[in-house]
């Protein structure tokens, strides 16, 4: 089979969790002290890029196991919008949760600074403690990724999985300590997230030929569509942003209700590849299920990712991935963000070029207030 290296950290992604997971869930016990804990009646996850989409795939558990409300929010609106609308006392209950691997996006620090300043507790999951981000937030949860040699740059991809990992076991641990769960529960949970790495493994063999299929075509069309609901919706944003800087092509993450208000009207469908990814113990799986008939009558070239393929009478002689057990909604983001992620790794660079165009011509990015060199803007 055709292997790239893009690919080859890809297929990393079961290891890279079962590596990571010791660590991060001994350091998920003790985040925070337990009085602050008990205070809180509201979260904020914000990031950029992928950091805004990994906050997309976890909010949802935090409101599930911890009965905290949670947003994920993107850091321009966290720091321009948000921060300077709490009131004191809605700022001393609110938790603001930054994820950066560096810490030095300009947009994320400007957050953790201004979310501070207004009396938030801030707290940040960074490879970089002492980053900009790092040094202006209170509580820190260090993601250590051991890097993997390229002869090229790519995509970021193993970055990804820590940070939902770790915000996972983060709803787990804030549940027990603060009464929701009980100590079984939590270890059940816990049991769970074990078992993913095993769960995505034998997705990414077994669905391998189909998604060399789709990927092939993707590749033909220079179109995609991503759709899907809650949490699934992060590992959707998340494909968009490996295809945009992989192959650059047209892609779009849309979340499942608004297809039908939207993209619904996309010119040429059956020129349209389109994704749906579709957890069998989803609150959305009814409409998903609606979508899917949608789709399949529009024409359109369907991947459906799912965990149970009897749960979908519709899907037909439509090609999918299934996962050998049912997974819960709320973990099912990370498993689907790697087999995504692999069928991204799969698609073929136009001729001549390089991932993310090697930051060349337009792309180029030194001198330009893009990601890192933007203005801070701390009133």
């Amino acid at each position: 089979m055709a292997t790239n290296e893009m690919l080859e950290q890809v297929l990393t992604f079961p290891s890279l969790l079962e590596q990571l997971y010791p660590e991060l869930a001994a350091a998920a016990e003790t985040f925070l002290p337990d009085d602050r804990l008990q205070q809180l009646d509201r979260i904020y996850l914000y990031g950029s890029g992928d950091s805004l989409n990994a906050a997309v795939c976890a909010a949802q558990a935090f409101a599930r196991f911890a009965r905290i409300p949670t947003m994920p929010l993107p850091a321009l609106q966290a720091s321009r919008y948000v921060a300077a609308t709490l009131t004191p006392e809605q700022a001393a209950r609110t938790l603001t949760v930054c994820i950066s691997n560096s810490g030095e996006a300009a947009r994320t620090a400007e957050a953790a600074m201004a979310l501070r300043r207004c009396g938030c507790l801030t707290a940040i999951l960074t490879a970089r403690p002492d980053s900009r981000a790092g040094r202006a937030t209170e509580h820190i949860l260090q993601l250590n990724v051991p890097p993997m040699a390229s002869s090229v740059p790519l995509p970021g991809t193993r970055s990804f999985v820590a940070p939902v990992l770790a915000m996972y076991l983060l709803a787990v641990a804030f549940g027990r300590r603060r009464g929701v769960l009980t100590d079984a529960e939590a270890d059940g949970l816990r049991a769970e997230l074990r078992a993913l790495p095993a769960l995505l493994d034998a997705a990414l063999a077994d669905g391998r030929e189909t998604l060399e299929d789709f990927a092939a075509l993707c590749g033909r069309t220079q179109r995609l569509e991503f759709l899907g609901a809650g949490p699934c919706r992060g590992a959707g944003d998340f494909g968009l942003s490996k295809v945009l800087e992989a192959i650059g092509t047209y892609v779009i993450s849309q979340d499942m209700e608004e297809f039908a208000h939207q993209t619904f009207f996309s010119v040429e469908p059956e020129k349209l590849p389109t994704v749906l990814t579709i957890p069998s113990r989803g609150a959305s799986v009814q409409r998903c299920r609606e979508i899917l008939r949608v789709v399949r009558f529009q024409g359109r070239p369907c991947l459906v990712l799912t965990d149970d393929r009897a749960a979908l009478p519709e899907l037909g002689d439509t090609p999918s991935v299934c996962l050998r057990e049912p997974v819960r909604e709320e973990w099912a983001p990370l498993v689907f963000a790697g087999v995504i992620t692999c069928l991204t790794a799969l698609m073929p660079l136009l001729p001549g070029d390089t991932y993310m165009h090697g930051h060349r011509g337009p792309y180029a990015e030194e001198g330009l207030p893009t990601v890192r060199e933007s203005q801070l803007m701390i009133g």
